[in-house]
């Protein structure tokens, strides 16, 4: 039922947003365990306010942790994927834009957090910047 719920406020905020001022927000960030320091990643962009018209930009999305041997590290993801991926990768959505992948953490490297940077193109759209720790968006179900 909270699902169910979730879903329905997600459609919601599409069909009827509560502000016209357009921004973009993130929605989901979730990491899927996929075997020996594999994981399956998703991350879902969505646009509040007025959706007249399709917002563009570049999002990146960085993982900060520490070495084996303790000193500070930031891994971009397009450098751990299974596909090839550009380090800032492109987005143009008028409500909502799904990015999904797989990665594998490398073996000296133990992440603490997940930072997404979204830079829209158009200087009317808040840029948006967000650190998520990596114990909040690690989920058992691919969802």
């Amino acid at each position: 039922i909270l699902e169910m719920r979730e879903e329905l406020t997600f459609y919601r905020n599409i069909v009827s947003p509560n502000s016209s001022e357009r921004s973009i927000a993130v929605k989901k960030v979730q990491m899927v365990p996929d075997g020996d320091k594999r994981f399956k990643y998703k991350l879902i962009l969505i646009q509040q306010g007025r959706h007249d018209s399709v917002i563009r930009g570049l999002v990146e999305i960085t993982l900060d942790g520490h070495s084996a041997d303790g000193q500070s590290k930031t891994i971009n993801l397009s450098s751990i994927t299974s596909e090839k991926t550009a380090s800032q990768q492109r987005f143009g959505f008028k409500y909502f834009q799904n990015f999904e992948g797989g990665i594998r953490i490398p073996d000296d490297f133990v992440p603490m957090s997940m930072s997404v940077r979204v830079m829209p193109s158009t200087s009317s759209v808040p840029k948006l910047d967000e650190k998520y720790s990596w114990n909040d968006i690690i989920s058992e179900e691919n969802s």
